[in-house]
């Protein structure tokens, strides 16, 4: 969670997916559905194990917003992988999408994003990235998304990052994500203009992008710098700790 708050402070692009978007929501005094069957009820299915990649639910997304804009449409159908989700949203945020029975499928910061100015943060509960054709996954054929839109928060996000690291090359980022492959869940592969970026579909959270399992994106090297930044450097302390620490005899 301080990593969040590390790269919202530091003005970062953030793009969380899933339990990111909880944890995003979470860490600027939203909270959480803990079980949203037992809690909510079971109007909507937020998790099916029997159809985990084919499941399928609508979503009403709202007007004049980012998702409006990528959609071009106030319906769509969204995947879903849940059973926690946000109860109460932050009050920076402004809802992108609610489920049929109020749940917010998505939202943003209205006064942090601008992406020609390098500013992006957006939650998403659902995983755009997943919603393509499962059999022509299988097939090694060109993926088939359920719409073409499901590609643009990633392309907005990687635009806003580009920004964001011409802005601030000097003294914030010394990588920048180049490209997000879509080769499908649960790995996405990125590629770093100076090959040291990777993508895995486990670890931790990414000061510049917080995306669940599946999506995950991590800068190499960014939280190095930034404890050296902090004077934590823990390479050179170990060094000097070294240096300073006398014989035993």
């Amino acid at each position: 969670m301080e990593l969040v708050r590390i790269s919202v402070e530091r003005g970062l692009p953030v793009l969380a997916i899933c339990r990111g978007s909880q944890i995003l929501n979470v860490v600027y005094g939203g909270d959480l559905y803990l079980d949203l069957e037992t809690e909510l009820g079971d109007k909507v299915v937020h998790y099916n194990t029997d159809n985990y990649d084919g499941h399928r639910h609508p979503i009403h997304i709202q007007r004049e917003t980012p998702l409006e804009d990528w959609f071009g449409t106030s319906e769509a159908l969204v995947n879903s992988y849940h059973h926690c989700g946000i109860k109460n949203l932050a009050p920076r945020f402004r809802p992108l999408a609610l489920a049929p029975d109020g749940l917010v499928e998505g939202y943003y910061d209205p006064k942090c994003y601008d992406i020609s100015a390098g500013q992006f943060i957006v939650g998403l509960q659902f995983h755009p990235e997943r919603m393509q054709d499962i059999e022509a996954h299988l097939a090694d054929e060109p993926a088939v998304f359920d719409h073409p839109a499901c590609k643009a928060p990633y392309r907005e996000f990687v635009t806003a990052v580009k920004v964001c690291a011409n802005v601030a090359m000097e003294h914030e980022l010394e990588t920048l994500v180049d490209s997000i492959g879509f080769n499908r869940p649960p790995l996405q592969r990125v590629k770093a203009l100076n090959g040291r970026g990777y993508a895995s579909h486990h670890g931790a959270t990414s000061a510049i992008s917080l995306l669940e399992p599946g999506a995950l994106v991590r800068v190499r090297d960014l939280k190095e710098k930034l404890d050296y930044e902090r004077g934590m450097d823990l390479r050179t302390g170990r060094k000097r700790q070294l240096l300073s620490t006398p014989a035993i005899a």
